[in-house]
Order: C-alpha cells, then sequence, then structure tokens
C-alpha cells in the first residue's frame, strides 16, 4: 500500500506533466520573415465567417454573398484569428490556440514596402493552421512557403515543393522580370513564354492537388485538400 506521501507526490507529478501536454497539443505558435516584400505593416490571421447578418459569407470573406448584400462597415466578413505588427527587420511572431487544423489566411495592414510605396491587402494567401511550430517565409508577394506541420506539407509543399514545380516557378519569375533594352518583339517573346510557363504551374498545381485528394490515406489531409481549391460553398 502507498503511503500518503508517495500518493502526493505521483498525484503533483501527474497534474504537473498532463496541463503541459494538453495545451501544447492544443497550441500554435507562427513565425515568419516578410522582409523581401514589406518594411512595415500588421500582420493579421485570419478566417472567413460563416454567416454575415445571418446570411452565408462568401468564399474567402472578401464579400457578402453578392453585390446587393454587402455586409455593414461595422460587420466585416471574416474573424480575426491574432495580429501582430511586423519588426524593423520585417519578422513577425504570434501565438495561439487551435483545436483542429484549419485552413485559414493571412493578409499585411497598413503594408509599406522599402521605398515607402503603400500597398493594399493581398487576401488570397492561405495556410493549414494547426498545433505545432509553423514558419512563414514570403519571397514575393503570393509566393510563400510554410515550413512545419504535417497538414502543411500534406495539403501544399508535397506539390509545391516539388522539382518540377519549383523549376517552373524560377523560370516564371525570371521571364516577368523586364529586360533592359529588350525590343517590343523580345518582350511579347517573353511575356508569351511567361504566360505558357504560368499555365504549366496551374497544371502541375491541379495534379498535385487532385493527387492528395484522392489517394492520400488521411481523410482530414483530402478534406482540407478539397477546401484548399477554388471550389466555392459549405464543405
Amino acid at each position: 500500500m502507498m503511503n500518503s506521501r508517495s500518493t502526493i507526490w505521483l498525484l503533483l507529478v501527474v497534474l504537473a506533466g498532463s496541463p503541459v501536454l494538453a495545451a501544447d497539443a492544443d497550441s500554435f505558435v507562427l513565425e515568419g520573415d516578410l522582409s523581401a516584400f514589406y518594411a512595415s505593416g500588421n500582420f493579421v490571421l485570419w478566417k472567413p465567417k460563416q454567416t454575415v447578418q445571418g446570411k452565408p459569407a462568401a468564399r474567402m470573406g472578401l464579400s457578402a454573398a453578392s453585390t446587393a448584400e454587402k455586409p455593414a462597415a461595422t460587420e466585416p466578413s471574416y474573424d480575426t484569428i491574432v495580429s501582430a505588427p511586423l519588426r524593423p527587420d520585417g519578422t513577425f511572431s504570434v501565438a495561439g490556440a487551435v483545436d483542429t487544423p484549419q485552413r485559414v489566411y493571412f493578409y499585411v495592414l497598413d503594408a509599406i514596402g522599402h521605398e515607402g510605396q503603400r500597398f493594399a491587402p493581398m487576401k488570397g494567401n492561405a495556410l493549414i493552421l494547426e498545433p505545432g511550430r509553423l514558419r512563414l517565409h514570403m519571397t514575393r508577394p503570393g509566393q510563400f512557403h510554410i515550413e512545419g506541420g504535417r497538414y502543411n506539407d500534406a495539403v501544399y509543399n508535397n506539390w509545391r515543393r516539388s522539382e518540377p514545380y519549383m523549376q517552373a516557378q524560377a523560370e516564371y519569375l525570371q521571364l516577368v522580370r523586364t529586360v533592359e533594352g529588350e525590343t517590343e518583339a523580345e518582350r511579347r517573346e517573353r511575356t508569351d513564354r511567361a504566360a505558357a510557363v504560368f499555365d504549366g504551374m496551374l497544371n502541375l498545381e491541379t495534379e498535385g492537388r487532385s493527387r492528395v485528394a484522392t489517394t492520400d490515406p488521411d481523410p482530414l489531409v483530402r478534406r482540407l485538400t478539397l477546401q484548399t481549391t477554388w471550389l466555392g460553398g459549405p464543405w
């Protein structure tokens, strides 16, 4: 039989360990580096509201169900999860609770570039918010990747970080850069080639997403993959 001192010691060990594990299992830390494009601004992690003024919100929460049913200015069509100002070096860190992996979005409010130009928020940047430590690295507007997290890897990185996609992306970024001294014919040729490479990137993305959505053994991965496509409407 255990004496009272042993019982108390065992109880303290259990109580000390369990809350920490539970909190860690339901929390996230997202760190990021946006210095390649932004000099300052406020990083905002958000998700669409399910309803706006009692009616279904549109995909990505950018507007109401129709142009005639726009939400009032006092009732935005999205919910802010967490936000933080960019540091002077263009990095940020946010943390919070998340009970299950889910699709969310981010943008930068009051964004200013390195030459003082102001930018409107780009609202289409999506990622999977999941428990654990995540890192976001942006190379240019709309071009970023997430490190860490099983679901971000499964839904995005297995095709976005593939060799064919990365090669096509690098070629596209090279082709969209203005070439000093090029003729009009050369410019048209370059832009036509850029459009063709971009179409190829879309095909690789479609193939990658389709493969994940139809073959991954985890039903949550398949569901999240479908939810991150251009399909509209509730799940």
